[in-house]
């Protein structure tokens, strides 16, 4: 650190710590997923899903209970925060973690089934591969396509 000090100061800066929170990747990726929604761009808005899906899955629980504790707000469109919903809700119980509230609130739920693909051929197949996060959300999408590579 001093050494850092030193050569900051012979280019005429000082250095400054500050602490500022971590924004939670639940959020970052809701952000970014109404941003695809309002350019209609649903396939980047599904591959942030799956992002995000393959993420949660990847941390040690207690860094889960962080990340999704806190409501992300919404991506503008029901569907998808019904998604996120069944997402974080998912990824609560592989981790044994506390189900936030914020998931069982009825902005979370869809009062009509929906299906990610539009072809009606693989919606019997999508309800059969759903986890049952989603499903009890009224979203059904295969599950993977809900892994990002």
């Amino acid at each position: 650190m001093t050494t850092l000090n030193r050569l900051v100061a012979a280019a005429g800066f000082s250095v400054a710590w500050a602490l500022a929170p971590v924004e939670s990747p639940v959020t970052v990726t809701v952000e970014a997923m109404a941003r695809c929604l309002h350019a209609e761009e649903d396939a980047e808005a599904l591959r942030l899903a799956a992002d995000l899906a393959t993420s949660l899955t990847s941390m040690a629980p207690d860094t889960v209970a962080v990340a999704i504790e806190s409501d992300p707000g919404s991506t503008g469109d029901e569907r998808w925060d019904a998604l996120i919903g069944g997402l974080v809700e998912r990824a609560a119980h592989c981790s044994g973690v506390r189900t936030p509230i914020w998931t069982a609130s009825a902005s979370r739920f869809l009062d009509r089934w929906w299906f990610l693909t539009p072809y009606s051929s693989v919606h019997a197949s999508a309800m059969v591969e759903t986890p049952a996060e989603l499903a009890n959300r009224g979203v059904f999408v295969h599950e993977s396509s809900l892994r990002s590579v």
